[in-house]
């Protein structure tokens, strides 16, 4: 259990391709009640995220990690250190906690502009004073990392991982920051839940890989394996990742997963089921009405 960091995405109604619902007040409580009694303690959650701030404050949080993720950077602020610190204080007054245990960008490209420098300073600053942990970045790109400043310490990487993401070139690279003491966290592992989906009920932008989304199913099927199960058994004993963001949809898919994570026969994972095909794997370039 200790491998999960729970994702609040969820939280937020009309989050992702399938539109999530939202969860009000009570459901987050139940949910954190579970989390506790699992000894989960680790939290994902982002400044964006409307409105899961002030849910998450009304929480008691004592048992809890909270990572979170700053917004992008607005291209009209002159004062990138006020605008940085203003954001991470209102956030941690929110939510009612002192510090945060990882601050991600959200958008990791700033640290390739003009005004990098300003903003690592004002994060190695906060990391000074204790307000954040870990400085990391949640990315779709891994090639940004190697255009990074090299005086650019980062304690972690959030990024894309599952079943159809997990090519022979990302590993060889994830496997050199690993070595280079970076801490790597699977994100993504349900791609925006459509993995869990039966294919017959997806988008139409998905219909030109349905041969994909049906030869998963029948080996599920024939293995008599959930698909939720098959996801997290694809990263779950990969010494690769220190940790796995899981974010659900209902308490009986939170459930499905914990069982997973208890679940200490896993069944390997066909590489065949693997594609390059970015118009697949990444979400920002799907075209759905």
């Amino acid at each position: 259990m200790k491998k999960i960091l729970f994702g609040t995405a969820n939280f937020t109604a009309g989050y992702g391709v399938l539109k999530s619902r939202g969860y009000n007040d009570e459901k987050v409580s139940q949910m954190f009640k579970i989390l506790k009694k699992n000894k989960i303690q680790d939290i994902d959650t982002a400044i964006s995220y409307k409105n899961v701030d002030k849910k998450l404050g009304k929480i008691n949080l004592n048992f809890f990690k909270i990572y979170s993720k700053l917004p992008k950077t607005p291209n009209e602020v002159k004062n990138i250190d006020l605008w940085i610190k203003r954001q991470i204080q209102t956030s941690l007054k929110k939510i009612k906690i002192k510090s945060f245990e990882g601050i991600f960008l959200h958008f990791p490209e700033d640290l390739l502009n003009k005004k990098k420098n300003e903003i690592f300073n004002s994060l190695l600053d906060l990391k000074k004073k204790k307000k954040i942990k870990k400085i990391g970045l949640s990315l779709y790109d891994l090639d940004i990392m190697k255009n990074l400043d090299k005086n650019f310490k980062i304690d972690m990487i959030q990024v894309p991982y599952n079943i159809f993401d997990r090519s022979k070139k990302k590993r060889r690279y994830l496997k050199i920051l690993m070595n280079k003491k970076i801490e790597i966290y699977a994100r993504s592992i349900f791609l925006q839940g459509i993995l869990l989906k039966n294919s017959k009920s997806l988008p139409r932008y998905f219909n030109r890989w349905r041969k994909k989304f049906n030869d998963f199913e029948n080996w599920c099927d024939k293995n008599k394996i959930l698909k939720v199960n098959a996801c997290i058994n694809t990263i779950l004993k990969d010494k690769l990742f220190n940790k796995i963001i899981i974010s659900v949809s209902n308490m009986s898919q939170l459930n499905q997963i914990l069982d997973s994570f208890k679940n200490k026969r896993l069944k390997k994972i066909p590489n065949r089921f693997q594609t390059c095909d970015k118009k697949l794997i990444d979400p920002r370039l799907w075209k759905i009405n």
